[in-house]
């Protein structure tokens, strides 16, 4: 981002924003490391990273004015946008360039707002549903187990992840191929390994 235009990178840090929601919602691809081209920049290619960027500027735009308007009617809401936007904004790379374009770490104070939204909207859902004959406890505490039961299978899978050097860094370049960094460590895990010829293999990688 530091060698960017300023609207190349200030896209790109958007594109970001909207990588970390989806993590929240959907966290499959986790990786220990988003350096060095990990998270292309914005090409003005309008490619399908281009189409990330823009629709991730939209939903946030969305959500900006969605949070005004519904300071009023739907204030639980209201509050937990913007305290998402809040949360992120020192880590975003928006204001002012940090060092690091993403971790995930980055999102652990503004996933507080996101799990609020969820909270709201499956309120909301449970209210509509109960209108139409249906329980709304019932149906936002089954949502809630089977989120609850998906995120766990998930935290489980991903603390495999971490028993050793080897297998952080192999997860990492499965979820981020082009990135120098992650195929550098695993050079090294391997070369501790001593799996020559895969660490220069890896080396090699990282160097192009």
């Amino acid at each position: 981002l530091a060698g960017a235009g300023f609207w190349t990178a200030r896209l790109t840090a958007v594109k970001v924003i909207g990588n970390l929601a989806w993590l929240f919602f959907w966290p499959v691809h986790l990786s220990a490391d988003y350096s060095f081209n990990a998270v292309p920049l914005f090409g003005w290619r309008f490619d399908g990273e281009d189409a990330m960027a823009l629709l991730a500027l939209a939903l946030c735009l969305v959500s900006a004015l969605a949070a005004v308007r519904w300071r009023r009617r739907r204030r639980t809401a209201s509050f937990f946008i913007g305290f998402f936007f809040v949360a992120i904004a020192p880590t975003a790379n928006l204001l002012m360039p940090i060092g690091s374009i993403m971790a995930e770490r980055f999102l652990y104070l503004g996933s507080i707002g996101l799990a609020g939204c969820a909270v709201a909207a499956l309120r909301l859902l449970g209210k509509r549903m109960s209108r139409r004959g249906l329980t709304a406890r019932r149906v936002v505490r089954g949502a809630t187990v089977v989120a609850c039961l998906a995120f766990a299978a998930r935290t489980y899978a991903r603390n495999l992840d971490w028993r050793d050097e080897y297998h952080l860094w192999t997860s990492a370049v499965k979820v981020s191929p082009a990135a120098a960094r992650a195929h550098n460590n695993l050079g090294i895990a391997l070369m501790e390994m001593r799996r020559v010829p895969e660490a220069i293999a890896e080396f090699e990688t990282a160097l192009r």
